[in-house]
């Protein structure tokens, strides 16, 4: 039995049904967000080149390549949303 099956054997009908109702509501806000990113020249070469720099521990570590590559683009994201806000 998975810890679902227990969690929601535990759940009246109506907490199910109001979960999957706030559940919806939050995907659909979610999924309507746009969000758009300025980046100067030296931040976009560094978001479309993440593994620039990584090159030996990928040619080790070969299954780094996505975690080296998503933790390069979320961080130019971040660095320059937070330089947008005075953070920085």
């Amino acid at each position: 039995m998975s810890f679902f099956t227990i969690r929601v054997k535990h759940l009246a009908p109506t907490n199910v049904v109001d979960n999957v109702g706030r559940m919806l509501i939050t995907v659909e806000e979610e999924l309507s967000l746009r969000v758009y990113f300025s980046l100067d020249p030296n931040e976009t070469e560094r978001y479309n080149n993440p593994w620039q720099g990584w090159e030996q521990i990928i040619d080790r570590f070969p299954d780094t390549v996505r975690d080296i590559e998503e933790m390069n683009k979320q961080l130019q994201c971040s660095t320059r949303c937070t330089s947008r806000n005075g953070v920085r």
